[in-house]
């Protein structure tokens, strides 16, 4: 058990933990996708009418890509509402940053690293990178960000009326004064970029003085840490190239992580000896060890903070941390019906695609 966390009941959140309860009723289960894993290809979309989605138009005329827009668009329509009514505006950032991160780091490595002028590059140019929707900036808001970075001298006064783009500018520009330009890399963004995810979010976690939520960010970034050393590790780092990208965790310190380098990522258990999530960074560090291969660590990111969703919000009413639950429970089912759709639509083995599948929220 990684947590006994209760949570406060307020009556505030009735009608929001109602309407979650019910929806929540619908999230498909781990036996749901073996089962869609199991099917003929040709009945992909039967079985998810079968199992409670509506097409919203005629099967014929049905795509993934349509079925996707649509199920996102309900999930965050949704999310508006109940921000709205239940006087939760405030929390905004924690439904749409996450988004908004994977839109940064997909620009921002375009402009930054990619081939040709930077200043040449156009928002059309954009239209082929897999960006994501629901964000607090456009995709042409945060192409002429970069294309700022590249060139102003004044580039932190001109967002200083900006919350996200100044506190991530005033990131750049210290990492920058520090390191120089030249020693920015792709891997590098990435990593700033979660780095200014945890701190940005965990300012508006602790202002809710939400027990559960400061105990899951502070788990979610201990594991991104994790996937960070590991990713700079690959790539022949050393812990001075990490220090700097480092993100604040009780569970995963900065001894921690300077000692998982010098060691080589040897005797980790004993390094984690007093961490309640020693056996499974244990296991995880070993299997992408053995196989030289990072890219189950963000499937075991999922599952282990799933797990601790389900742990602890299953059985919670009136509470508004069940709209964030949601949302990662949908947003984790939405990614499983994605990768079952590609895997079967592009005849990869069964195996390979059920090692992807994340664990769902519903036991």
């Amino acid at each position: 058990m990684l947590s006994n966390i209760k949570l406060k009941d307020n009556s505030e959140y009735i009608y929001l933990s109602s309407v979650i309860k019910s929806k929540e009723k619908q999230l498909l289960s781990d036996g749901d996708f073996i089962e869609m894993l199991d099917q003929d290809f040709s009945k992909f979309f039967s079985i998810l009418v079968e199992k409670g989605y509506h097409l919203h138009d005629e099967k014929e005329n049905i795509s993934f890509e349509k079925l996707y827009e649509w199920e996102i668009w309900h999930l965050y329509h949704l999310i508006e509402e109940l921000l709205n009514v239940s006087g939760l505006t405030n929390l905004r950032s924690l439904f749409y940053l996450q988004n908004e991160c994977v839109n940064l780091k997909i620009i921002g490595k375009k402009l930054l690293f990619g081939q040709g002028e930077a200043n040449q590059i156009s928002v059309e140019d954009l239209n082929n990178l897999p960006l994501t929707s629901y964000t607090i900036h456009n995709k042409s808001e945060i192409l002429s960000f970069f294309k700022d970075f590249l060139v102003l001298t004044d580039f932190l006064e001109k967002y200083l009326n900006d919350e996200i783009f100044y506190e991530l500018a005033e990131d750049l520009l210290k990492y920058i004064n520090e390191n120089s330009k030249e020693n920015l890399t792709g891997s590098k963004l990435d990593i700033l970029i979660d780095q200014f995810y945890f701190s940005f979010v965990n300012r508006i976690v602790k202002k809710t003085d939400s027990e559960f939520l400061i105990f899951f960010y502070d788990i979610f970034s201990s594991l991104t840490n994790i996937k960070n050393i590991l990713r700079l590790y690959f790539e022949k780092k050393q812990y001075f190239d990490f220090e700097p990208f480092y993100i604040e965790s009780k569970y995963i310190t900065k001894d921690i992580c300077k000692t998982l380098f010098e060691t080589k990522f040897e005797k980790v258990s004993s390094i984690l000896i007093e961490n309640p999530l020693s056996s499974q960074i244990s296991e995880i560090i070993a299997t992408v060890l053995k196989d030289k291969d990072l890219s189950m660590v963000e499937k075991w990111i999922d599952d282990t903070m799933t797990d601790i969703m389900r742990e602890n919000m299953r059985t919670a009413f009136f509470n508004f941390e069940n709209l964030i639950a949601f949302k990662w429970a949908k947003e984790i089912e939405l990614k499983n019906i994605k990768i079952i759709y590609i895997g079967k639509k592009n005849n990869l083995p069964k195996e390979m695609i059920e090692k992807l599948i994340r664990k769902s929220y519903v036991s």
